[in-house]
């Protein structure tokens, strides 16, 4: 997607504009969106969305869910879908949303050792007993997973996820 839209979005929210701009772009072509923020509006214009495959593999676990993001902008896009998701998969589990917005002055600096450090320390904070599934819901989150792993939880990306729907469609 256009950096310029997301910016908007991030700025304005979701207007009917940034929609309609979104939807020119995707209309009659093979679209991938790999923006959350973004997702519902180029999704029904027919673009794939990126972080669907992440969110149904998350639902269809049958564990509670963390879902991780650091832009506010992607939260009522991202848990729109989760839910969506959770409930076609039937899991009655709890979704726990959890902003980590603080890493993003990281990722905007260029930081990307700083900013999947915040991310792992932010998810790592907030994990009790309970096994969730961890989603990390933006795409520029997937190099935390690794620092994750040593938690012993799934940790799902959205660039992965993606990547092994499309390979099985295939």
């Amino acid at each position: 997607m256009r950096e310029d839209l997301m910016e908007r979005a991030r700025a304005e929210g979701v207007t009917p504009e940034i929609a309609a701009e979104v939807a020119a772009l995707v209309s009659g072509e093979s679209a991938l969106c790999t923006c959350s923020t973004l997702g519902a509006v180029a999704e029904s214009a027919g673009a794939l969305r990126i972080d669907r495959p992440a969110m149904r593999m998350a639902a269809k676990s049958g564990r509670p869910v963390l879902v991780a993001f650091c832009l506010e902008s992607t939260r009522a896009a991202t848990l729109s879908l989760l839910a969506e998701e959770m409930a076609r998969a039937q899991n009655p589990n709890p979704v726990q949303p959890i902003s980590i917005s603080q890493a993003w002055v990281h990722f905007e600096r260029g930081d990307h050792d700083c900013f999947v450090a915040a991310i792992a320390e932010g998810i790592e904070a907030v994990l009790v007993d309970v096994t969730p599934v961890i989603v990390l819901a933006q795409a520029s989150m997937a190099g935390a997973a690794p620092r994750l792993s040593r938690s012993g939880v799934q940790v799902l990306t959205t660039p992965e996820a993606a990547l092994r729907a499309a390979m099985k469609s295939a």
